[in-house]
């Protein structure tokens, strides 16, 4: 059954006070704490699978009552789950009734919670939302119009489908600018209990469902009044009657903010100066932008109350961002105007650019100047670099939750090509089973139908460029563009780590690695202790312990390959239909180890000593002997002589353990049987108590590169493959044979992206480089069997 992780914050314009913010009585400065609403069970629309395949909107309810106990929940700031600094307190003391959840916020008296916990002091910070996880089988959904009681309430789905959260888990709690639940506040004042009294019925605005609350929530006062007709309906009468009035003082809100801005385009000041009027003309331009803005968004036929409450939260958005952005950049606030940055998110990315100054180094930025909030934060229906790589990669049918995302080597390959939140959301998915990353997989799925050119159309939407008249022109644009590398070229970079960690590679275990740092000579050193420790003779030094080192010099060598995206792919929409190239490019990369390694033990090269490396002289191979149980005992006889020679000359046995069994495919039956089998077979009876001595003391590998041989990616050269040649390795893996990688690559092809600039070449290009090299540690680690003395 499958588990939802959810944050309840959305981006939302509410206006809840006609007066200037106050310090929230409940606040208590010494102990830095607040009471809050962390929960309601307020229906929040949220984007998300409704079955076969289909993804749509949702209202989720999350039903106070049936959250679990926690042993503690932090409090966090804008779901920050992605770091440390994200944790600013904990919140403690939880109160459930039927229609909310209470908590106290404990703030850190860490330097950089400051900032916040003075927000949240002055009342310019109060809404909250929590996190939770839950399983699916704990739910109820409603169809649109269908209504059901739970609990004693009635649940109406609206123009949505309802989902009614009958069990869940908080993980967190966040202090947030805009939280998608209105009614999740910090308390202004300590609630008394006739405060608290509940209306008859509650219609919850916003999403087109509701919830009415029946009598178990009335107070005593408002239970006596029921008992009469006339009283009832007197109660009836005053609810609404309230309600009235807050709709009037809702409307007078808007009113006094849409004249407030009114007025600032017809101020003058017949003294102010040429830079107070330069000024001002720019703050006009700035008013009749978003003025322009908000028409747009409202559409042709939307009636001027429409156009007017677009226009006072445009401008309500413009100046909370100018008032964040005072002493910053004027085009990171531009820019984060322009591309529909809510305060939340400008103000979070002002916080991590401010960090990443006072700590001495650059801050992420996604390319285009300004520092994004992550996906959470991302508006509901605006295109982002990260969601639309999500919406391509899907589209070529990538699957997103893949555990081999999440490790080292795909890190360094996917970072570097800027897919970064893949790796987290695998690696946070296999640490704790869930990631705020998804929410980029989430915004994927909104374009996941798109075609191409429709791709093209967003980028040109994210560079703040015009579409074309026609699809080649849209296409055209879209290249010049910084940001179709990026969302394309996710394909280039997922589908060759994906094909570079899927290979199977046979020589994982018996062969060690290293990183160098550069393409010179390379001197691996294993150590070998030639005399140990001796007797110590009474009033004199202690004798030192001798060692000598072993290991072939050798280089990394760099292999590349190149990929191209020319435009008429992306005009035919033939873009990651599937994976193809990529994954076969990865295929290739991984297969250079296997290749080296088999390649270089068939070509038996000569070693720095000048005698090759198997060779008779090394006790290291062993003539005309087919896979049997004796031979492969004298094999591993061979490898249990081997010996290092002491300071003076004294042959010292080295007792190496043999482990692994490499051989062709042809003999892959019979190695399975000898390494696996607790008896040995004669004929067709199985002799009683005749053991076999190597069960489960080798591990077997198998590779048909033995069977008929491989180009050797050093020379490429085609080297002879023999169906009846086997070999033996020693049991740790360390000792034998070295595959050398460059430092920094993680161990892995890396991916670089140009644009094609040549005369007839119309697109990008992405340079795969893989750099990789082997040597040969000790010979006589290995023992290998050959058919002909040869």
């Amino acid at each position: 059954m499958p588990t939802k992780t959810r944050t309840r914050n959305a981006t939302r314009t509410t206006q809840r006070r006609a007066t200037p913010p106050r310090a929230p009585r409940t606040l208590a400065t010494d102990a830095r704490t607040v009471r809050a609403v962390i929960a309601t069970d307020t229906p929040v629309e949220i984007y998300d699978e409704l079955g076969n395949g289909q993804w749509g909107a949702v209202d989720e309810v999350l039903l106070p009552v049936g959250m679990a106990d926690v042993p503690k929940l932090r409090l966090r700031v804008d779901h920050q789950t992605y770091g440390s600094r994200g944790v600013i307190g904990r919140v403690s003391e939880l109160e459930t009734t039927d229609t909310e959840v209470v908590g106290t916020l404990h703030f850190s008296k860490a330097a950089d919670v400051e900032e916040i916990f003075q927000r949240v002091a002055e009342g310019n910070l109060d809404s909250v939302s929590v996190g939770a996880t839950y399983r699916m089988k704990d739910t109820v959904t409603l169809q649109p119009g269908e209504s059901q009681i739970i609990g004693g309430k009635k649940y109406t789905a609206g123009k949505n489908p309802m989902r009614i959260v009958q069990k869940w888990t908080p993980t967190e709690t966040s202090v947030v600018d805009e939280g998608a639940d209105p009614r999740a506040v910090i308390r202004s004042k300590i609630r008394t209990r006739k405060q608290n009294t509940p209306q008859l019925a509650e219609t919850v605005p916003g999403n087109g469902g509701s919830i009415s609350h029946k009598g178990e929530q009335m107070t005593k006062k408002v239970r006596r009044a029921t008992r009469g007709g006339a009283q009832a309906a007197s109660v009836q009468r005053t609810a609404e009657a309230n309600e009235r009035q807050r709709r009037t003082r809702r409307a007078a809100v808007a009113q006094t903010v849409a004249d407030d801005t009114q007025t600032d385009d017809t101020q003058t000041d017949d003294d102010a100066t040429d830079e107070q009027a330069a000024a001002r003309s720019r703050h006009g331009n700035r008013l009749a932008e978003i003025d322009r803005r908000a028409q747009a968004a409202a559409g042709a036929n939307a009636s001027p109350e429409e156009v007017q409450r677009i226009r006072v939260a445009e401008r309500a958005r413009v100046a909370r961002i100018r008032e964040l952005g005072q002493g910053q950049p004027e085009d990171l606030i531009s820019r984060a105007i322009e591309d529909g940055l809510s305060p939340e998110q400008f103000g979070l990315a002002v916080l991590e650019r401010i960090r990443g100054i006072s700590a001495g180094h650059p801050t992420g930025q996604s390319g285009d100047g300004v520092n994004r909030a992550p996906a959470v934060h991302v508006q509901r229906n605006a295109p982002s670099v990260e969601g639309l790589q999500a919406g391509v990669l899907m589209r070529a049918g990538v699957n997103l939750q893949n555990r081999l995302f999440g490790t080292e080597q795909a890190r360094v390959v996917l970072e570097r090509a800027n897919v970064g939140w893949l790796y987290r959301m695998n690696a946070e998915i296999a640490e704790s089973g869930n990631s705020e990353t998804e929410r980029v997989v989430d915004l994927g799925r909104r374009f996941l139908r798109d075609s191409a050119p429709r791709t093209c159309e967003r980028i040109l939407e994210l560079a703040q460029e015009n579409n074309g008249d026609e699809t080649e022109e849209t296409v055209h644009r879209a290249f010049s563009t910084p940001f179709l590398p990026r969302v394309f070229g996710s394909i280039v970079s997922v589908g060759l780590i994906q094909g570079y960690l899927e290979y199977a590679d046979s020589t994982v275990g018996w062969v060690a690695e290293a990183d160098w740092a550069d393409f010179r000579p390379n001197q691996p050193i294993g150590i070998d202790g030639t005399q140990g420790l001796r007797k110590h003779t009474p009033n004199t030094r202690a004798k030192s312990v001798d060692f000598s080192d072993f290991g072939e010099a050798y280089a990394l060598a760099r292999y590349t390959g190149y990929f191209a995206l020319d435009e008429i792919h992306v005009i035919n929409d033939a873009v990651g239909m599937n994976q193809t190239v990529p994954q076969q490019l990865g295929r290739m990369a991984a297969q250079l180890r296997t290749d080296l390694v088999y390649a270089t033990m068939q070509r038996n090269p000569n070693l720095a000593d000048g005698t090759p490396w198997f060779d008779a002289s090394r006790g290291n191979v062993i003539f005309s002997n087919a896979l049997s149980l004796d031979n492969l005992g004298k094999a591993e006889a061979l490898m249990a002589a081997q010996t290092v020679k002491t300071k003076a000359g004294i042959p010292k046995p080295l007792n190496m353990m043999a482990g692994w069994l490499i051989v062709p495919r042809a003999l892959r039956p019979l190695g399975k049987q000898i390494v696996s089998s607790a008896t040995v077979v004669s004929g067709s009876t199985t002799t009683q108590g005749s053991v076999n001595p190597f069960e489960g003391e080798y591990q077997l590998r198998s590779d048909a590169r033995l069977d008929i041989g491989v180009i050797d990616p050093d020379t490429e050269n085609k080297t002879t493959g023999s169906a009846t040649d086997w070999f033996i390795g020693e049991a740790s893996g360390q000792q034998g044979i070295q595959v050398g990688y460059r430092t920094g690559t993680g161990r892995a092809p890396q991916v670089r992206v140009r644009p094609l600039t040549a005369p007839g070449e119309f697109g990008y290009g992405w340079d795969i480089a893989h750099d990789i090299g082997l040597g040969v540690l000790r010979p006589g680690a290995m023992v290998r069997s050959r058919s002909a003395a040869s």
